[in-house]
């Protein structure tokens, strides 16, 4: 229904998942730049997020926001800083094996391991 409250919500949400990686991104100087449309965000975030939640809930799992987080903002340095079919081969991957081992290391120069994903 056009005008619904979860229609309202949905776009509040993607304001609000769009402005917590442009912030994260400006305080640490990695993707996504003004380059990367708010669409491309959302649809990197939404991919991930499905592929790395239906995988956990095979397993009986849980991943942390912030895992998923850090992976999101991994695919969308990816996105802006290699070709597209390199971008395109490492989906492939990592969808393949949707549990990937995650390590300590930053998706992106600047960030810390404990950087929050605190949207304004």
């Amino acid at each position: 229904m056009p005008g619904s409250a979860l229609e309202a919500a949905r776009e509040a949400s993607k304001i609000l998942i769009v402005s917590g990686y442009r912030r994260i991104a400006g305080q640490n100087g990695c993707p996504p730049s003004t380059m990367v449309s708010d669409e491309k965000i959302i649809e990197i975030y939404s991919r991930v997020n499905t592929a790395f939640s239906q995988a956990a809930e095979k397993r009986g799992e849980n991943i942390p926001a912030v895992f998923v987080n850090r992976i999101v903002l991994k695919f969308l340095f990816v996105h802006e800083k290699m070709p597209a079919f390199f971008f395109d081969e490492l989906w492939s991957s990592w969808r393949e094996t949707a549990t990937h081992t995650l390590t300590d290391s930053p998706p992106c120069p600047g960030l810390t391991p404990r950087a929050s994903f605190k949207p304004h």
